[in-house]
């Protein structure tokens, strides 16, 4: 294998000789790949995490990689997205990486012949059998209801598994039925299934059944999914009676139309759970999205609300304001595209003058609005709001009058504006640096925003985003979690960097403890959701 190894091959292999931690992304082609299979044939090699995005590695890499997984099984975290890996090479890594005991991380995503395979339920399969496997992401690999099937058998007996994302394949209603069987024997924390459009109504209205008792689930995602209003009713029954999921993504989903947002409404009136509610694209009318908007007035939890593409007129973003008036932790509302009016964004600009909580608020996109006085005003003197997502608002002509309500404000950390010619600029970090006392400080990716604001034991912690990951090392259950996004009492443990100005939020597990920043290296006992 020596004769082989190429220049980059040995340039990896070094690496991979001395790191515990290698990533590629877009560098590394299928001979190259001999590098770190050489590394890995050494059983003194520390790797412990091997990314490889985008390397297209073919069958030839990875059979070059199986090879040093063979004799070296330290892996913890293995991530082999969009590198053209077909059925045969999946179950022959799938077969390499039962030896692996410490194995908690695998993703084979982009890869979409691994489910073209004959038999792809018994290579999935092999998957769920690897005993110390918390993490298993299959999104866009071509697998059908036979492997959603395959996967549900295996949960039946697995203890370990708590995320499975399976977004972007072509999984039917039988896969889906089989899944929220075998729902309540898991452990699972995350289950992705967006963007599987056969599954339809059945699919999901046996998955959100499964929800009214199962008791440990606290993310789903069913966008894209082919809800019509019939899911949407057995969806909000299930919010009823639900009292651990905190995340639930319903966007994509059209056909739900305004009956299915007003019983969504109508029936989750009770939930005092749900922290983000993502309903982007839904086919909410104006006088639906009023009905939903009037009955979450009462809801104490949410943290994020998605509505995007949706219609909201003059009643809803009055509903919408006495939400923001009264819930004391909604920190994120996104209104993209939702046919905002000069008339519907005055209760909004209002409420903003006095609000304390708010800080992320997306109006991208409603060009009633555009270069209008009151959205000069929202800008000027809004008392919460730290990030504004304004896209397409803005022409050349009103840019400066822009410019002039940035340097007005008081607390805006970022505005992104997309003036022409300009792409998604953000205008505000400039002019801001030079009168805000807000810190940005961090290196490379990783990046802290001190935030001095504090209202209640849920805000966010005094940081907000992921700088501190290499100081608070947390363990929950034996299963390390590195990445933190920090509450004032609560440490919501993510898979992924949080994009603290973009992306939902994806809690996996959640503890409580009295002071984040003091407790260094912790080993913490599986916790109970709050």
């Amino acid at each position: 294998m020596s004769g082989r190894v190429t220049g980059a091959s040995r340039e990896l292999a070094s690496m991979a000789s001395v790191s515990t931690d290698i990533t590629c992304c877009d560098t590394v082609d299928g001979m190259s790949a001999a590098g770190v299979a050489l590394s890995l044939s050494r059983r003194s090699c520390p790797l412990r995490k091997l990314v490889l995005i985008g390397n297209y590695l073919g069958d030839q890499g990875v059979s070059l990689l199986c090879t040093g997984f063979h004799v070296n099984t330290s892996l913890e975290h293995l991530a082999i997205q969009e590198n053209a890996i077909g059925w045969e090479s999946a179950e022959r890594l799938m077969l390499a990486l039962q030896e692996h005991t410490r194995l908690q991380y695998l993703d084979l995503s982009y890869n979409p012949w691994i489910g073209t395979g004959s038999d792809e339920g018994a290579m999935l399969a092999k998957a769920l059998s690897i005993p110390t496997l918390h993490s298993l992401v299959l999104s866009n690999t071509g697998i059908k209801s036979q492997g959603a099937i395959a996967l549900a058998n295996m949960l039946e007996t697995n203890t370990s598994l708590m995320r499975l994302i399976l977004r972007g394949n072509v999984i039917d209603t039988a896969g889906a039925v089989a899944l929220a069987h075998t729902l309540n024997n898991t452990r699972l924390l995350q289950l992705d299934i967006g963007w599987n459009v056969a599954i339809g109504d059945e699919g999901i209205s046996a998955i959100m059944a499964a929800l009214e008792t199962q008791n440990t689930l606290i993310y789903l995602d069913i966008s894209g999914t082919g809800i019509s209003a019939t899911g949407a009713m057995q969806v909000g029954r299930s919010l009823a009676k639900n009292v651990t999921l905190l995340n639930l993504a319903l966007c994509g989903n059209p056909d739900i139309g305004e009956i299915g947002v007003a019983e969504i409404g109508n029936l989750m009136a009770s939930n005092q759970s749900i922290w983000e509610l993502v309903m982007s694209d839904v086919g909410s009318s104006a006088q639906a999205s009023q009905q939903l908007f009037s009955v979450l007035q009462s809801n104490k939890t949410l943290i994020a609300i998605d509505f995007a593409r949706n219609e909201i007129g003059t009643e809803a973003a009055t509903a919408l304001s006495k939400i923001i008036a009264s819930n004391e932790v909604l920190r994120r509302v996104n209104l993209e595209c939702t046919k905002l009016s000069p008339k519907a964004l005055q209760p909004l600009t209002e409420v903003l003058q006095r609000a304390e909580v708010l800080q992320h608020l997306d109006i991208s996109d409603n060009h009633e609005i555009s270069n209008s006085l009151l959205l000069n005003q929202m800008i000027i003197l809004n008392t919460s709001l730290q990030y504004l997502a304004a896209r397409y608002l803005y022409t050349a002509e009103g840019s400066s009058d822009l410019i002039t309500s940035v340097k007005m404000n008081n607390t805006l950390l970022k505005i992104v504006t997309g003036l022409p010619g300009q792409g998604n600029k953000d205008i505000g970090s400039s002019i801001l640096s030079e009168k805000t006392q807000t810190k940005v400080t961090g290196k490379g990716d990783h990046f802290v925003f001190a935030v001095k604001r504090l209202h209640s034991p849920r805000d966010f912690f005094a940081v907000l985003g992921w700088g501190f990951k290499e100081k608070l090392s947390v363990t929950v259950g034996g299963v390390p979690c590195p990445t933190l996004l920090l509450l004032s009492h609560t440490v919501i443990l993510c898979q992924e960097p949080p994009d603290c100005w973009g992306s939902p939020l994806t809690p996996m597990i959640l503890v409580t403890i009295d002071d984040a920043l003091s407790l260094g290296t912790t080993t913490l006992p599986l916790p109970q959701l709050l």
